[in-house]
């Protein structure tokens, strides 16, 4: 790579080649191994004395599956002493794994490689055909400061992710004769579907009053994947998907409120942090609160933590199949409650030399 930086511009070029392998004799009969190089180029530009355009160009090409060229473009600018807008579009890609584009022979599977098969005699494979998945993210915001100790942020957010790698499940197979584990009679694969819309907001807050410094966020990620197959899962979470329904995990709203005090020795914070339907923990909407309280004396901090003091959603184990049910087009699909660690204290001395 080569950079040169002056007063108003800012400029890099570079490239790389890398090889990557895999080789998991259990599961694969041979090595997979496949190629990347790249070039790039990146620029940062001080138009004028409130502008500042930043570009980036990348031109990937791979051994499996061959070239994609992306890039990024933004600009910052400064409306007046106290506030600014900013703007960026950009598009990038996500390479299939070597382990996703394997294709174990069928004689293999039915030998029990790379693993048994399930209840309903499906086994896993790859999909040599699989494209990467393409991304174009749009990004606006504003902030302002409001006041001497007070701003304001808002940003807004589009993602566009075409061709997402999802599980496509084979929903007539079964076992032959009705014995489990005879036979394989289906595989579950790696496919290439429709798009998925990743879009939302977030608005902040802050404030310093005296020696504390307040924080509210509030935030909506909409989150959806539009028309596939109904035998379609995603791989990462194995969660059931719904066209144009919200992805399962994925909370619609969030929210968080803070503060932060810290004065002649003495600190603290506290945090409350909200989490609506739809949530990871596939539980109803939910608050934890979480902080802490200390002192400095010399070269010694002491500090009480506290953690969920409204033990939310708090227990010791997953609760198998209490979660809130996700709709889908067959009816309600039960899921798992995962729980916290239920309202603690802990104290903590910290020696600095």
């Amino acid at each position: 790579g080569w950079e040169r930086s002056s007063a108003n511009l800012d400029l890099s070029i570079g490239g790389y080649v890398r090889t990557e392998s895999l080789a998991v004799p259990s599961a694969f009969d041979r090595t997979q191994s496949e190629t990347s190089q790249a070039a790039y180029v990146r620029t940062a530009w001080n138009v004028g004395p409130r502008l500042r355009l930043l570009a980036s160009a990348y031109d990937t090409r791979y051994s499996t599956f061959g070239a994609s060229l992306d890039g990024r473009i933004g600009a910052i600018l400064d409306l007046d002493a106290l506030s600014n807008a900013r703007f960026s579009v950009g598009t990038g890609f996500r390479a299939p794994l070597l382990a996703e584009r394997y294709v174990t022979p069928l004689s293999q599977l039915q030998a029990g490689l790379p693993g048994s098969v399930d209840s309903n005699c499906v086994a896993a494979n790859g999909n040599a055909s699989l494209d990467p998945e393409h991304v174009t993210t749009y990004e606006l915001g504003y902030g302002r400061r409001i006041a001497s100790d007070a701003a304001v942020d808002v940003s807004l957010y589009r993602t566009n992710l075409r061709n997402p790698i999802e599980l496509a499940y084979p929903l007539d197979a079964s076992c032959p004769g009705g014995v489990a584990g005879s036979a394989v009679s289906g595989q579950v694969v790696p496919v290439n579907v429709s798009n998925a819309i990743y879009q939302g907001g977030t608005l902040r807050l802050g404030k310093r009053v005296g020696a504390f410094f307040l924080r509210a966020e509030y935030g909506v990620n909409a989150a959806y994947p539009l028309a596939f197959p109904k035998s379609v899962a995603n791989p990462t979470s194995g969660a059931n998907l719904v066209a144009n329904q919200q992805f399962q995990g994925i909370p619609i709203h969030v929210a968080t409120l803070g503060a932060q005090y810290e004065r002649n020795g003495y600190h603290g914070a506290f945090a409350v942090n909200y989490r609506g339907i739809n949530n990871e923990l596939n539980a109803g909407p939910y608050a934890t609160l979480s902080g802490a309280l200390g002192r400095r004396v010399r070269g010694v901090d002491y500090s009480l933590g506290f953690h969920n003091l409204t033990n939310a959603v708090a227990g010791n184990f997953t609760k198998i199949g209490l979660g809130v049910p996700y709709p889908t087009p067959s009816g309600s699909l039960p899921t798992d409650l995962f729980v916290l660690a239920p309202a603690s204290l802990d104290f903590t001395i910290t020696v600095r030399n």
